[in-house]
Protein backbone atom coordinates (compact mmCIF):
# COMPACT_ATOMS: atom_id res chain seq x y z
CA UNK A 1 0.00 0.00 0.00
CA UNK A 2 2.66 2.39 0.72
CA UNK A 3 4.58 1.69 -2.42
CA UNK A 4 1.38 2.54 -4.37
CA UNK A 5 0.52 5.55 -2.23
CA UNK A 6 4.52 6.90 -1.82
CA UNK A 7 6.95 5.19 -4.06
CA UNK A 8 10.07 2.15 -3.13
CA UNK A 9 12.36 5.56 -1.97
CA UNK A 10 10.03 7.11 0.31
CA UNK A 11 10.88 6.86 3.86
CA UNK A 12 7.62 5.60 5.12
CA UNK A 13 7.77 2.82 2.82
CA UNK A 14 11.62 2.65 3.98
CA UNK A 15 10.49 2.35 7.52
CA UNK A 16 7.71 0.00 6.69
CA UNK A 17 9.79 -2.43 5.11
CA UNK A 18 12.30 -2.49 7.58
CA UNK A 19 9.34 -3.40 9.90
CA UNK A 20 8.82 -6.02 7.78
CA UNK A 21 12.16 -7.38 8.17
CA UNK A 22 11.95 -7.57 11.53
CA UNK A 23 8.52 -9.67 11.34
CA UNK A 24 10.57 -11.65 8.99
CA UNK A 25 13.12 -12.52 12.07
CA UNK A 26 11.05 -13.11 14.14
CA UNK A 27 9.37 -15.67 12.30
CA UNK A 28 12.92 -17.52 11.94
CA UNK A 29 13.20 -16.26 8.01
CA UNK A 30 16.67 -15.20 8.70
CA UNK A 31 17.68 -14.92 4.91
CA UNK A 32 15.04 -12.57 3.93
CA UNK A 33 14.98 -10.38 6.77
CA UNK A 34 18.60 -10.08 6.00
CA UNK A 35 17.20 -9.83 1.89
CA UNK A 36 15.10 -7.05 3.03
CA UNK A 37 17.67 -5.10 6.05
CA UNK A 38 19.99 -5.13 3.01
CA UNK A 39 17.73 -3.04 0.54
CA UNK A 40 16.35 -0.61 3.20
CA UNK A 41 19.80 -0.28 4.29
CA UNK A 42 21.24 1.01 1.15
CA UNK A 43 17.94 3.28 0.79
CA UNK A 44 18.68 4.61 4.35
CA UNK A 45 22.06 5.58 3.43
CA UNK A 46 21.16 7.24 -0.18
CA UNK A 47 18.59 9.09 1.48
CA UNK A 48 21.21 10.61 4.41
CA UNK A 49 23.58 10.89 1.79
CA UNK A 50 21.25 13.21 -0.25
CA UNK A 51 19.44 14.97 1.98
CA UNK A 52 21.47 15.26 5.27
CA UNK A 53 23.84 18.19 3.95
CA UNK A 54 21.19 20.81 3.66
CA UNK A 55 18.78 20.51 6.45
CA UNK A 56 19.25 22.05 9.83
CA UNK A 57 20.73 20.10 12.88
CA UNK A 58 17.02 20.24 14.37
CA UNK A 59 15.43 18.29 10.62
CA UNK A 60 18.69 15.96 10.80
CA UNK A 61 18.57 14.94 14.63
CA UNK A 62 15.14 14.06 14.05
CA UNK A 63 15.54 11.95 10.89
CA UNK A 64 18.45 10.22 12.55
CA UNK A 65 16.01 9.40 15.62
CA UNK A 66 14.02 7.42 13.03
CA UNK A 67 16.45 5.61 10.32
CA UNK A 68 18.98 4.52 13.53
CA UNK A 69 16.50 1.68 15.04
CA UNK A 70 17.19 0.29 10.89
CA UNK A 71 20.82 0.26 11.05
CA UNK A 72 21.11 -1.04 14.52
CA UNK A 73 18.26 -4.26 13.58
CA UNK A 74 21.01 -4.57 10.69
CA UNK A 75 23.84 -4.97 13.41
CA UNK A 76 22.15 -7.65 15.39
CA UNK A 77 21.48 -9.48 11.54
CA UNK A 78 24.81 -9.34 10.75
CA UNK A 79 26.49 -10.78 14.16
CA UNK A 80 23.71 -13.81 12.97
CA UNK A 81 25.70 -13.80 9.79
CA UNK A 82 28.98 -13.40 10.57
CA UNK A 83 30.32 -16.65 10.02
CA UNK A 84 28.11 -17.78 7.39
CA UNK A 85 28.09 -14.24 4.91
CA UNK A 86 30.85 -12.24 6.18
CA UNK A 87 30.24 -9.74 3.73
CA UNK A 88 27.85 -8.36 6.02
CA UNK A 89 30.49 -7.23 8.18
CA UNK A 90 31.63 -5.26 4.98
CA UNK A 91 27.92 -3.78 4.89
CA UNK A 92 28.27 -3.04 8.77
CA UNK A 93 31.48 -1.08 8.51
CA UNK A 94 29.56 1.09 5.47
CA UNK A 95 26.85 1.86 7.41
CA UNK A 96 29.37 3.23 10.39
CA UNK A 97 31.13 5.02 8.02
CA UNK A 98 28.77 7.04 6.06
CA UNK A 99 26.56 7.58 9.62
CA UNK A 100 29.35 7.79 12.79
CA UNK A 101 29.36 11.64 13.94
CA UNK A 102 26.61 12.03 11.27
CA UNK A 103 25.45 15.22 13.72
CA UNK A 104 29.05 16.93 13.31
CA UNK A 105 29.80 16.88 10.34
CA UNK A 106 30.73 19.93 8.60
CA UNK A 107 27.78 20.84 6.49
CA UNK A 108 26.81 23.62 9.23
CA UNK A 109 30.14 24.92 9.16
CA UNK A 110 30.55 25.12 4.98
CA UNK A 111 27.14 26.98 5.35
CA UNK A 112 28.70 29.36 7.82
CA UNK A 113 31.52 30.16 5.80
CA UNK A 114 29.60 30.58 2.70
CA UNK A 115 26.94 32.90 4.29
CA UNK A 116 29.84 34.80 5.87
CA UNK A 117 32.25 35.10 2.63
CA UNK A 118 32.06 38.33 0.81
CA UNK A 119 30.62 36.40 -2.44
CA UNK A 120 27.33 37.49 -3.09
CA UNK A 121 27.10 35.32 -6.30
CA UNK A 122 27.92 31.99 -3.83
CA UNK A 123 25.89 33.01 -0.96
CA UNK A 124 22.97 33.44 -3.85
CA UNK A 125 23.77 30.27 -5.50
CA UNK A 126 23.83 28.33 -2.30
CA UNK A 127 21.14 29.62 -0.79
CA UNK A 128 18.87 28.41 -3.84
CA UNK A 129 20.91 25.38 -3.51
CA UNK A 130 19.39 25.07 -0.07
CA UNK A 131 15.68 26.05 -1.13
CA UNK A 132 15.86 23.75 -3.84
CA UNK A 133 16.81 20.40 -1.65
CA UNK A 134 14.16 21.73 0.76
CA UNK A 135 11.91 21.46 -1.97
CA UNK A 136 12.74 18.43 -3.37
CA UNK A 137 12.71 16.80 0.81
CA UNK A 138 9.02 18.22 0.87
CA UNK A 139 8.18 16.76 -2.09
CA UNK A 140 9.06 13.04 -1.64
CA UNK A 141 6.82 13.68 1.97
CA UNK A 142 3.72 13.42 -0.48
CA UNK A 143 2.13 10.95 -3.38
CA UNK A 144 2.31 10.89 -6.45
CA UNK A 145 -1.31 12.33 -7.12
CA UNK A 146 -0.54 15.14 -5.03
CA UNK A 147 2.76 16.26 -6.17
CA UNK A 148 0.60 15.92 -9.39
CA UNK A 149 -1.95 18.34 -8.23
CA UNK A 150 0.68 20.84 -6.86
CA UNK A 151 2.68 20.62 -10.33
CA UNK A 152 5.85 19.48 -8.59
CA UNK A 153 7.87 17.56 -11.09
CA UNK A 154 10.91 16.18 -8.47
CA UNK A 155 12.93 15.08 -11.05
CA UNK A 156 13.21 18.81 -12.84
CA UNK A 157 13.83 20.00 -8.98
CA UNK A 158 17.01 17.48 -9.21
CA UNK A 159 18.32 18.71 -12.15
CA UNK A 160 18.27 22.27 -10.75
CA UNK A 161 20.22 21.38 -7.37
CA UNK A 162 22.55 19.62 -9.22
CA UNK A 163 23.49 22.28 -11.50
CA UNK A 164 23.82 24.73 -8.64
CA UNK A 165 25.96 21.59 -6.77
CA UNK A 166 28.01 21.71 -10.12
CA UNK A 167 28.19 25.82 -9.76
CA UNK A 168 29.07 25.64 -5.82
CA UNK A 169 31.85 23.08 -6.39
CA UNK A 170 33.75 25.27 -9.00
CA UNK A 171 33.73 28.10 -6.75
CA UNK A 172 34.04 26.38 -3.10
CA UNK A 173 36.70 23.82 -2.52
CA UNK A 174 35.09 23.75 1.34
CA UNK A 175 31.79 22.72 -0.43
CA UNK A 176 33.05 20.44 -2.94
CA UNK A 177 34.79 17.99 -0.20
CA UNK A 178 31.24 18.01 1.93
CA UNK A 179 29.11 17.27 -1.09
CA UNK A 180 31.19 14.82 -3.23
CA UNK A 181 30.06 11.99 -4.76
CA UNK A 182 32.45 9.66 -4.42
CA UNK A 183 31.17 6.80 -1.73
CA UNK A 184 33.34 5.96 1.12
CA UNK A 185 33.67 2.29 1.87
CA UNK A 186 35.79 0.12 3.83
CA UNK A 187 37.74 -0.59 1.03
CA UNK A 188 38.39 2.65 0.45
CA UNK A 189 39.81 2.44 3.91
CA UNK A 190 41.87 -0.32 2.80
CA UNK A 191 43.15 1.16 0.23
CA UNK A 192 44.75 4.18 1.97
CA UNK A 193 46.26 1.94 4.90
CA UNK A 194 50.19 1.43 5.08
CA UNK A 195 52.05 -1.61 5.80
CA UNK A 196 51.58 -1.74 9.78
CA UNK A 197 48.31 0.88 9.70
CA UNK A 198 44.97 -0.40 11.30
CA UNK A 199 42.14 1.22 11.19
CA UNK A 200 39.45 0.37 13.64
CA UNK A 201 35.65 1.60 14.23
CA UNK A 202 34.05 0.87 17.79
CA UNK A 203 30.45 0.25 16.94
CA UNK A 204 27.64 0.31 19.85
CA UNK A 205 24.17 -0.62 19.32
CA UNK A 206 20.80 -2.45 21.18
CA UNK A 207 20.18 -5.72 20.35
CA UNK A 208 17.07 -7.37 19.22
CA UNK A 209 15.57 -10.24 20.03
CA UNK A 210 11.43 -9.79 20.01
CA UNK A 211 12.20 -6.13 20.26
CA UNK A 212 15.18 -4.18 20.88
CA UNK A 213 16.53 -5.14 24.32
CA UNK A 214 17.91 -3.44 27.33
CA UNK A 215 21.28 -5.57 26.36
CA UNK A 216 24.20 -3.08 25.02
CA UNK A 217 27.17 -4.40 22.71
CA UNK A 218 29.74 -3.45 21.58
CA UNK A 219 31.67 -4.69 18.07
CA UNK A 220 35.06 -3.61 16.96
CA UNK A 221 35.73 -4.07 13.25
CA UNK A 222 39.25 -3.66 12.32
CA UNK A 223 41.05 -3.40 8.74
CA UNK A 224 44.41 -3.57 7.65
CA UNK A 225 46.31 -2.57 4.20
CA UNK A 226 46.06 -7.01 3.53
CA UNK A 227 42.30 -6.89 4.45
CA UNK A 228 40.45 -8.99 1.59
CA UNK A 229 36.94 -9.93 1.78
CA UNK A 230 35.49 -8.39 4.60
CA UNK A 231 36.77 -6.83 8.10
CA UNK A 232 37.66 -8.29 10.96
CA UNK A 233 35.20 -8.74 14.15
CA UNK A 234 35.94 -8.21 18.33
CA UNK A 235 32.75 -8.15 20.05
CA UNK A 236 32.40 -7.12 23.63
CA UNK A 237 28.97 -8.47 24.86
CA UNK A 238 28.77 -7.00 28.38
CA UNK A 239 27.92 -3.81 27.08
CA UNK A 240 26.24 -3.11 30.01
CA UNK A 241 28.30 -3.86 32.73
CA UNK A 242 31.22 -2.22 30.52
CA UNK A 243 28.63 1.32 30.69
CA UNK A 244 27.60 1.07 34.24
CA UNK A 245 30.51 -1.21 36.78
CA UNK A 246 33.29 -0.92 35.10
CA UNK A 247 33.39 3.13 33.52
CA UNK A 248 32.50 3.95 37.09
CA UNK A 249 35.40 1.67 38.65
CA UNK A 250 37.76 3.73 36.13
CA UNK A 251 35.90 7.11 37.20
CA UNK A 252 37.02 6.16 40.66
CA UNK A 253 40.16 4.94 40.39
CA UNK A 254 41.29 8.47 38.51
CA UNK A 255 39.41 10.37 40.85
CA UNK A 256 41.15 8.54 44.03
CA UNK A 257 44.22 8.03 42.38
CA UNK A 258 44.13 4.28 42.76
CA UNK A 259 46.02 1.50 41.24
CA UNK A 260 43.91 0.06 38.20
CA UNK A 261 44.93 -2.97 36.00
CA UNK A 262 41.00 -4.01 35.60
CA UNK A 263 40.16 -1.17 33.09
CA UNK A 264 42.61 -2.77 30.68
CA UNK A 265 41.26 -5.87 31.04
CA UNK A 266 37.88 -4.51 30.45
CA UNK A 267 38.03 -2.30 27.31
CA UNK A 268 41.66 -3.08 25.48
CA UNK A 269 42.47 -6.69 26.11
CA UNK A 270 40.15 -8.37 23.93
CA UNK A 271 41.10 -5.96 21.32
CA UNK A 272 45.25 -6.45 21.53
CA UNK A 273 46.09 -9.56 19.61
CA UNK A 274 44.45 -7.80 16.40
CA UNK A 275 47.52 -5.66 16.38
CA UNK A 276 50.97 -6.56 16.04
CA UNK A 277 53.43 -4.96 18.16
CA UNK A 278 54.36 -1.13 16.83
CA UNK A 279 51.30 -1.07 14.72
CA UNK A 280 49.56 2.62 13.88
CA UNK A 281 45.73 1.88 15.09
CA UNK A 282 43.43 4.53 13.86
CA UNK A 283 41.06 4.33 16.96
CA UNK A 284 37.26 5.47 16.25
CA UNK A 285 35.31 5.44 19.66
CA UNK A 286 31.96 5.24 20.30
CA UNK A 287 29.53 4.81 23.70
CA UNK A 288 31.56 4.66 26.66
CA UNK A 289 35.30 4.33 24.90
CA UNK A 290 34.31 8.29 24.55
CA UNK A 291 34.41 8.19 27.93
CA UNK A 292 38.32 7.29 28.79
CA UNK A 293 41.12 7.93 27.85
CA UNK A 294 42.85 4.32 26.41
CA UNK A 295 45.80 5.94 26.78
CA UNK A 296 46.13 5.64 30.23
CA UNK A 297 45.31 2.27 30.93
CA UNK A 298 48.03 0.25 32.33
CA UNK A 299 48.22 -3.46 31.62
CA UNK A 300 49.40 -6.45 33.64
CA UNK A 301 53.37 -5.92 32.59
CA UNK A 302 52.96 -2.34 34.04
CA UNK A 303 52.87 -0.66 31.36
CA UNK A 304 50.62 1.87 29.92
CA UNK A 305 48.68 1.78 26.33
CA UNK A 306 50.46 4.86 25.39
CA UNK A 307 53.96 3.00 26.10
CA UNK A 308 53.40 0.06 24.13
CA UNK A 309 50.69 1.41 21.26
CA UNK A 310 50.54 3.97 18.74
CA UNK A 311 47.16 5.14 19.00
CA UNK A 312 45.32 7.75 17.08
CA UNK A 313 41.98 8.71 18.05
CA UNK A 314 39.92 9.61 14.87
CA UNK A 315 35.76 10.65 15.09
CA UNK A 316 35.36 8.29 12.26
CA UNK A 317 37.78 5.90 9.74
CA UNK A 318 36.41 8.25 7.15
CA UNK A 319 38.54 10.73 8.71
CA UNK A 320 41.82 8.48 7.00
CA UNK A 321 40.40 9.14 3.88
CA UNK A 322 40.07 12.89 4.21
CA UNK A 323 43.16 13.15 5.67
CA UNK A 324 45.25 11.27 3.11
CA UNK A 325 43.41 12.98 0.45
CA UNK A 326 43.31 16.64 1.66
CA UNK A 327 47.77 15.78 1.64
CA UNK A 328 48.11 14.19 -1.46
CA UNK A 329 46.37 16.75 -3.03
CA UNK A 330 47.90 19.85 -1.35
CA UNK A 331 51.69 20.55 -0.86
CA UNK A 332 50.81 23.84 0.43
CA UNK A 333 49.60 23.06 3.61
CA UNK A 334 51.16 25.25 6.90
CA UNK A 335 52.16 23.85 9.67
CA UNK A 336 50.19 25.82 11.92
CA UNK A 337 49.78 25.50 15.64
CA UNK A 338 47.35 26.39 18.33
CA UNK A 339 47.86 25.61 21.78
CA UNK A 340 45.75 26.41 25.09
CA UNK A 341 46.51 25.65 29.00
CA UNK A 342 47.02 26.03 32.22
CA UNK A 343 44.21 29.45 32.23
CA UNK A 344 43.60 31.69 34.95
CA UNK A 345 40.76 30.17 36.52
CA UNK A 346 40.01 32.89 39.13
CA UNK A 347 40.82 36.59 39.10
CA UNK A 348 40.43 36.97 42.75
CA UNK A 349 40.48 33.95 45.25
CA UNK A 350 38.03 31.93 45.84
CA UNK A 351 35.53 32.53 48.46
CA UNK A 352 34.98 28.66 49.13
CA UNK A 353 38.61 26.77 48.49
CA UNK A 354 36.24 22.98 49.12
CA UNK A 355 34.09 23.99 45.81
CA UNK A 356 36.68 25.91 44.05
CA UNK A 357 38.15 24.51 40.21
CA UNK A 358 41.30 23.19 40.98
CA UNK A 359 44.66 24.08 38.30
CA UNK A 360 45.30 21.04 36.21
CA UNK A 361 48.80 20.11 37.05
CA UNK A 362 51.01 19.67 34.35
CA UNK A 363 49.45 21.89 32.06
CA UNK A 364 51.71 24.84 31.82
CA UNK A 365 54.54 22.76 31.36
CA UNK A 366 52.62 20.74 28.98
CA UNK A 367 51.97 23.45 26.34
CA UNK A 368 55.37 24.66 26.85
CA UNK A 369 57.33 21.69 26.03
CA UNK A 370 54.92 21.52 22.98
CA UNK A 371 55.39 25.06 21.74
CA UNK A 372 59.48 24.14 22.08
CA UNK A 373 59.39 21.02 20.10
CA UNK A 374 57.25 22.43 17.24
CA UNK A 375 59.20 25.34 16.42
CA UNK A 376 62.50 23.42 16.66
CA UNK A 377 60.64 21.86 13.78
CA UNK A 378 59.96 25.02 11.93
CA UNK A 379 56.22 25.05 12.84
CA UNK A 380 53.85 28.16 13.30
CA UNK A 381 53.02 27.71 16.73
CA UNK A 382 51.53 29.72 19.23
CA UNK A 383 51.15 29.33 22.58
CA UNK A 384 48.63 31.21 25.27
CA UNK A 385 48.61 30.48 28.83
CA UNK A 386 47.55 32.16 32.13
CA UNK A 387 45.35 35.33 31.20
CA UNK A 388 46.13 34.46 27.82
CA UNK A 389 43.91 31.30 27.50
CA UNK A 390 40.66 32.72 26.57
CA UNK A 391 37.56 32.29 24.93
CA UNK A 392 37.96 33.96 22.28
CA UNK A 393 41.62 32.90 21.29
CA UNK A 394 39.41 29.20 20.34
CA UNK A 395 36.40 31.08 18.56
CA UNK A 396 38.94 32.86 15.95
CA UNK A 397 41.53 30.30 15.12
CA UNK A 398 41.29 29.28 11.43
CA UNK A 399 42.11 25.72 10.53
CA UNK A 400 44.95 24.54 12.32
CA UNK A 401 46.61 21.98 11.40
CA UNK A 402 47.23 21.65 14.92
CA UNK A 403 44.73 22.50 17.93
CA UNK A 404 45.43 21.52 21.58
CA UNK A 405 43.59 22.45 24.55
CA UNK A 406 44.83 21.60 27.91
CA UNK A 407 42.34 22.38 30.53
CA UNK A 408 39.35 20.92 32.41
CA UNK A 409 36.23 20.34 30.73
CA UNK A 410 32.72 20.23 32.08
CA UNK A 411 29.52 18.23 31.51
CA UNK A 412 25.73 19.18 32.71
CA UNK A 413 23.64 16.06 33.50
CA UNK A 414 20.33 15.48 31.56
CA UNK A 415 17.63 17.45 32.25
CA UNK A 416 14.94 14.47 31.37
CA UNK A 417 15.75 10.70 32.32
CA UNK A 418 16.20 9.83 28.90
CA UNK A 419 14.38 6.04 27.45
CA UNK A 420 15.34 4.47 25.05
CA UNK A 421 12.00 3.36 22.58
CA UNK A 422 11.26 0.55 20.13
CA UNK A 423 9.38 3.22 18.05
CA UNK A 424 9.63 6.75 16.98
CA UNK A 425 7.00 9.28 18.28
CA UNK A 426 6.69 12.78 18.50
CA UNK A 427 7.68 12.84 21.39
CA UNK A 428 10.99 10.77 20.74
CA UNK A 429 11.57 13.35 17.91
CA UNK A 430 11.81 16.05 20.84
CA UNK A 431 14.05 14.28 23.13
CA UNK A 432 16.31 13.09 19.84
CA UNK A 433 17.05 17.27 19.18
CA UNK A 434 17.94 17.71 22.52
CA UNK A 435 21.88 17.97 21.99
CA UNK A 436 23.89 16.93 24.62
CA UNK A 437 26.83 18.87 23.01
CA UNK A 438 25.27 22.26 24.08
CA UNK A 439 25.68 21.39 28.03
CA UNK A 440 29.56 20.38 27.66
CA UNK A 441 32.21 22.87 27.52
CA UNK A 442 35.91 23.73 28.63
CA UNK A 443 36.98 26.01 31.47
CA UNK A 444 39.09 28.74 30.43
CA UNK A 445 40.31 32.41 31.63
CA UNK A 446 38.64 33.28 34.65
CA UNK A 447 35.94 30.37 34.41
CA UNK A 448 35.61 30.17 38.11
CA UNK A 449 34.42 33.16 38.63
CA UNK A 450 31.14 33.01 36.22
Amino acid sequence: MYKEVFNEDHPRYVNIMSRMGQVYYLMGKLDKSLEVCELTTEKNLNYVKKFFPSMSDREKTKSWAMIRPDFEFFYTLALKYKDKKPSVLGKMFDIVLNTKAILLNASIKVRERILNSGDQNLKNKFRDWTRKKEEITAAIELGPEERKLAGIDIRKLEVEAEELEVELSKNSEEFKLANEEKKISWKSIRDMLEEGEYATEMVRFRYFDKAFTDSVIYAALIVNHKTKSHPALQLLVHGNSMEKKYINYYRNSVKFMLEDSLSYKVFWQPLKPHFPPRSKIYFAPDGVYNELNLESLKGPNNKYVIEEEDLALISNCKDIYSAKNLVAKSSELRNTAYLLGDPRLYNQPPRDESESIANLPGTLQEVLEINKILKSSRWEAQSFTGADAREEIIKNIKNPRILHVATHGFFLEDLIEEEESTGFSLLNQNKAVENPLLRSGLYFNNAGDI
